[in-house]
């Protein structure tokens, strides 16, 4: 209030996830999206909530922009990562390491990731542009750019004994 009011305020800038579309198939609009009947995990549902609060706001004429990233991953050139999260942990199970040589069959489905630096350049754009206000923009590769996970899986396979992880068998 008061510090919009007084012109030191531009706008809120909100990191949020495209796992606020919950347990649905289909595109993720970029903009209010109804509420899920269910989600994944409380995280997803705490940030839809968020989301849905926020965006009444900005119908009031809040300025703020919403920034959903998926999966996010190591730099996209070097692939250096700051912590060692969900997506990590996931290629140990994939690979088998954490499974004892067992490697799940997945079909066709299928993981969205993003590389930090992508998510931090699209953020520091729309940080620099007040056209970005009242927007919601879904930072992911979308299905077309997502990797199947049985791809995922034989990458990793063949990538750790390389790296010189051994791998159960």
């Amino acid at each position: 209030g008061r510090v919009q009011e007084q012109g030191r305020f531009e706008k809120f800038d909100y990191l949020s996830t495209v796992g606020v579309l919950g347990k649905r198939n289909g595109v993720l609009p970029e903009g209010p999206e109804q509420p899920a009947a269910e989600y994944h995990n409380a995280y997803e549902e705490a940030k839809a909530e968020a989301e849905r609060e926020l965006l009444t706001r900005v119908d009031g004429g809040f300025p703020a922009t919403i920034y959903r990233p998926s999966m996010v991953v190591g730099d996209s050139v070097s692939g250096k990562i700051v912590r060692f999260q969900v997506f990590y942990h996931l290629t140990r199970f994939l690979s088998g390491q954490n499974s004892m040589g067992l490697v799940p069959k997945l079909g066709d489905k299928r993981l969205d990731l993003i590389p930090a630096d992508y998510v931090a350049g699209a953020i520091a754009l729309g940080l620099a542009d007040p056209r970005t206000c009242g927007r919601v923009f879904n930072l992911c590769s979308g299905h077309e750019g997502s990797i199947p996970l049985a791809e995922l899986t034989a990458w990793l396979v063949d990538w750790y004994p390389k790296a010189g992880v051994p791998l159960p068998r």
